[in-house]
């Protein structure tokens, strides 16, 4: 895509299984890069598959690509009853969205996500649908209680990217009655929201199967995710169950504190949601706030209560509810516990 150029293609850009499309640019300029603006008719993706067909191989490596997919039919990705095939984002400014029951990126109408890979860019992944059901905004199309079409295999090395489903698809995973899939979150800043019963990332409304969630694993990035009305901010979706949620590292934000199933880190030790006050958006976590985080755990661990931990120079002021101070000088023999005017 030459600066300055810009290419509309009515009706869209079929690349099918065994083709394959590579989006390069001029410059990463946003305000002179040259343009592509896909938008297909019923049934087939933006820039992806056809009717019954699967996406084929589509990269980007720059350029501002906007691709609209039609009715059933992913933005980028599958047609109507077509997997999402393979997509890899390396830079870029893309913005894509799907028909009713299709993803943003990834899968047509019951199929899954296929292989989507995102390393940088400025990445906007939008579901469209109905009242009741639609894809993921990153994964699976609308499975419509068709078991067997998670969100595929989602890998976010770096960028932005915003991924919101509608009204019962994940952000990030499967649409509605889909299991996430695999979803590794390396680094980038990372929105997922929800559509209505969905996860933000993990499962659509109704998730179908014993991995609902599917495998989730954040090791990296700063991550903000909101599920809505019984759909987890990490996990499943309303009415779902199993999968896995594993934490090793990043800035992770469950909007309503909401996780399930129960996230774990690398040597499957039990986390919990924990605010620390103190601290700017997008300022790295210090070692007081770690150690803060740290304590919470392990209390919260003994004493599932409410908890108010504070660092005030050499002391360390512990409140806990409904625990005996002896008990918790067990843990901490030097702390200050349950002053007046602290809790």
């Amino acid at each position: 895509l030459a600066d300055g150029a810009a290419l509309a293609v009515n009706g869209g850009i079929r690349v099918l299984s065994g083709n394959a499309l590579n989006i390069y640019a001029q410059s990463s300029d946003t305000k002179t890069m040259g343009r592509l603006i896909a938008k297909s008719g019923d049934y087939s993706a933006g820039i992806g598959g056809e009717y019954g067909k699967d996406g084929g191989e589509i990269t980007i490596y720059g350029g501002m690509v906007t691709a609209t997919g039609g009715f059933a039919a992913a933005g980028i990705g599958g047609g109507c009853y077509g997997a999402g095939g393979k997509c890899v984002i390396s830079n870029g400014v893309v913005t894509a969205t799907g028909g009713n029951e299709g993803a943003g990126i990834g899968g047509g109408y019951q199929r899954t996500g296929g292989e989507i890979t995102i390393y940088g860019g400025c990445v906007t992944a939008l579901a469209s649908g109905g009242s009741y059901a639609s894809g993921a905004g990153i994964g699976g199309g609308s499975a419509y209680q068709n078991e067997g079409c998670p969100g595929g295999t989602i890998t976010i090395y770096g960028g932005t990217v915003t991924a919101t489903g509608n009204s019962s698809g994940a952000g990030i995973g499967g649409g509605y009655a889909g299991s996430g899939g695999v979803i590794t979150i390396f680094g980038g800043r990372v929105t997922a929201t929800g559509g209505w019963n969905a996860a933000g990332i993990g499962g659509g409304k109704h998730n179908i199967g014993a991995n609902g969630a599917g495998t989730i694993k954040i090791n990296g990035g700063t991550v903000d995710a909101k599920g809505q009305n019984g759909g987890q901010d990490i996990g499943i979706g309303n009415g779902g169950s199993g999968g896995t949620v594993t934490i090793t590292g990043g800035s992770v934000l469950a909007s309503q504190s909401k996780v399930n199933p129960a996230p774990k880190d690398a040597a499957n030790k039990a986390l919990y949601c924990v605010t620390v006050d103190g601290f700017n958006d997008g300022e790295p976590v210090t070692v007081e706030q770690h150690m803060l985080a740290d304590i919470a755990r392990d209390l919260y661990t003994v004493f599932p209560t409410d908890g108010k931990y504070i660092i005030d120079g050499l002391d360390l002021i512990v409140c806990q509810s409904n625990a005996k101070r002896k008990n918790i000088l067990r843990f901490f023999p030097n702390a200050i516990v349950n002053p007046l005017g602290y809790w």
